[in-house]
């Protein structure tokens, strides 16, 4: 689902990985309905290595659970991170007219 940057420098290649394997396990844990492990995972991939999926994703799971402003402010993040992906940009205006 994560594409891998342009140009990443070596160095941080595994980090990019090791990202990635908790996005992807984040997602499973959410299919699964295992919300705690999903943000743990979510959390621990943003940390590693920010991508605006992974944000987006985080902010679904918070929005789940009607933690708009959390689900909000997840979605800012994905959009400071890469202005051009779309999805965070909908998501908020979904959870604003949630809230």
């Amino acid at each position: 689902m994560i594409q891998q940057p342009d140009n990443l420098p070596d160095d941080q290649i595994e980090v990019w990985q090791q990202a990635v394997e908790y996005f992807e396990r984040a997602y499973r844990m959410q299919l699964q309905g295992d919300i705690a492990s999903a943000i743990h995972d979510y959390k621990v991939s943003i940390r590693l290595f920010p991508t605006a999926e992974a944000c987006t994703f985080l902010g679904w799971v918070f929005a789940h659970l009607k933690l708009y402003d959390a689900a909000i402010a997840a979605c800012k993040r994905a959009i400071e991170i890469d202005p051009t992906f779309g999805n965070p940009y909908n998501d908020i205006g979904a959870y604003l007219l949630e809230e």
